[in-house]
């Protein structure tokens, strides 16, 4: 089974989309991030089918782009419609925004299925689907995962000395006010670079 996601220009052509997959028996849904309108996404089984709608809707000159995504399991395993969809970006859980490395971090911090699934707004079952799914794949998502972290932590670094380039070009207000503004902002940088690290540790 395989996850189509598709992008069109306007949000009016997703009719002919639609009506193109309901023709295969298909019940596409709408993007679930807040803002995009121009994406649909199905899930399609066999294979044979995916490649026959990817071919026809390459005909239509407005779809600007088809992402096909494996789903695990892809066996019957779970009887729910609960799947570890793999983008390009990061494995995602369905019918939510959360990926498994964020299922994955508090999970080997310490926290509970529960304290997950409520950080998260996660049911029961798609918390349980993550674990198995971070189980059975840890080899390869933990060197992954290492990886994004360090990719954070030097891109926040970054971000750090490009403002504080900009701070020393503005002009100092010595004033009392002046003061006590610039000691605002440097409690709130602090807090903001605690927070940081607490959410994204180096991990060994």
């Amino acid at each position: 089974m395989k996850q189509l996601r598709i992008t069109v220009k306007t949000r009016q052509q997703l009719g002919q989309i639609f009506y193109l997959l309901t023709e295969y028996n298909l019940l596409p849904e709408p993007s679930a991030i807040e803002g995009i309108v121009e994406e649909l996404f199905v899930w399609v089984e066999p294979d044979t089918l995916v490649e026959q709608i990817v071919e026809q809707l390459t005909d239509y000159d407005f779809v600007t782009e088809i992402e096909v995504c494996p789903l695990w399991p892809a066996n019957g395993r779970y009887n729910s419609k609960i799947k570890i969809i793999e983008t390009g970006f990061a494995p995602i859980i369905s019918a939510s925004r959360v990926s498994v490395y964020d299922v994955m971090i508090d999970h080997d911090d310490g926290d509970s299925p529960q304290q997950i699934g409520d950080t998260y707004n996660l049911s029961p079952h798609q918390v349980e689907v993550a674990l198995d799914y971070i189980e059975e794949h840890r080899d390869i998502l933990a060197p992954q995962l290492k990886e994004i972290l360090i990719k954070k932590a030097e891109n926040e670094k970054y971000h750090r000395a490009i403002a504080e380039e900009r701070r020393k070009q503005i002009p100092i207000d010595h004033s009392p006010r002046g003061r006590k503004l610039r000691a605002l902002i440097e409690e709130s940088r602090q807090k903001s670079a605690v927070q940081f690290d607490a959410n994204y540790p180096q991990r060994p």
